[in-house]
């Protein structure tokens, strides 16, 4: 019987090195520079040097340097921007379709949306707290339409580290310019 216990402890603790292994190439591969400008065409933003850069899901995220080595914080705690074909829509029914979208699946609550004006015309700003598999989170995503594209730039934090952050964040989301 110990024989069959050691053994199965073998192989417990073998696939944990593998699991730890494998989640750090894999953090690895989503930090690669040369990723920056595939997941930044079209925009740039100012990176303070206390912040990392990421691409998980393939989208250009900025992540505090404290928390990119904390369990799966770097997922949980980032500046995003991404850009997409408006397909023609207007930037109100861009905003407000992530929005319901985003409430299908959520709970939303502290919600708020206005706009603001910027060099690229009329941007919608919408902010909100959020509960996601019981851990609270509060973001703030403005949107921009411009030359037939819609352009995101979010921050998003766990509650407890959202304030902590929140100023260098929007320091960063101010230096967002399109460069197409």
């Amino acid at each position: 019987m110990k024989k069959y216990i050691s053994i199965i402890c073998l192989f417990a603790m073998a696939s944990c090195v593998s699991l730890a292994t494998k989640k750090a190439e894999i953090k690895k591969q989503l930090m690669k520079p040369e990723l920056m400008p595939k997941l930044s065409k079209g925009f740039v933003i100012q990176k303070l040097p206390n912040w990392q850069f990421h691409g998980f899901h393939n989208v250009l995220h900025y992540t505090p340097k404290e928390l990119m080595d904390v369990g799966d914080e770097f997922i949980y705690n980032s500046i995003s921007a991404s850009n997409s074909d408006a397909k023609g829509r207007s930037l109100q029914s861009i905003v407000d379709n992530a929005v319901n979208k985003r409430m299908s699946h959520i709970e939303i609550t502290n919600f708020k949306m206005f706009s603001e004006p910027t060099r690229y015309g009329e941007s919608i700003i919408v902010t909100y707290d959020s509960k996601v598999r019981g851990k609270e989170y509060q973001t703030i995503k403005q949107y921009y339409k411009y030359k037939g594209r819609v352009y995101r730039v979010f921050y998003y934090a766990r509650k407890e580290n959202f304030d902590k952050y929140s100023k260098d964040a929007i320091r960063m989301m101010k230096t967002f310019t399109i460069t197409e």
